[in-house]
């Protein structure tokens, strides 16, 4: 007794397979652009963002009468090698000159609103003199900002070196 195959089995079998193929391939390549996309997400219109680019800015120019509205008293400051600033402190870093934050560039920026709070995320590239040392640093961080009458001020901020 011999097997018999039909024409339309063969047939069935083959689309069969064709379909598992592209469903594949569509499911693939839809990943694939997630992917890319993820990997150069874009600096997204926020309403802190020029609050964040004013407070570099003042950073870079040790301006502390603007960051003196831009932070809070309370200020808690995580460096991305660790050390950790109160507002005094990190003022004093900045007015004496031995950190001078000389370039920044957002990769990405996104910022999350929860009534009176913010919370910002993202990567930021920077120039920064350590006592005379340039660093550049590639960072993703969070900060936290409070509204405070019209005021958005900085409670916290912490970095991660990429």
């Amino acid at each position: 007794m011999g097997l018999i195959i039909f024409e339309e089995d063969i047939t069935f079998s083959a689309n069969k397979t064709l379909m598992k193929t592209i469903i594949k391939l569509t499911l693939s390549t839809f990943l694939l652009v997630v992917a890319l996309q993820s990997a150069n997400a874009q600096v997204i219109d926020s309403p802190l963002l020029p609050i964040e680019k004013e407070r570099l800015k003042a950073q870079g120019t040790a301006d502390e009468a603007t960051l003196r509205r831009v932070l809070a008293p309370e200020l808690t400051y995580n460096h991305s090698n660790g050390a950790s600033d109160n507002l005094e402190a990190f003022l004093e870093s900045l007015t004496s000159g031995r950190v001078v934050y000389k370039t920044f560039e957002f990769e990405s920026f996104s910022t999350k609103l929860y009534k009176k709070t913010a919370v910002n995320t993202g990567v930021v590239k920077l120039v920064v003199v350590i006592s005379g040392n340039p660093v550049d640093l590639k960072l993703r961080f969070t900060d936290v900002y409070v509204k405070r009458g019209k005021q958005w001020q900085m409670v916290s901020w912490h970095s991660t070196k990429l």
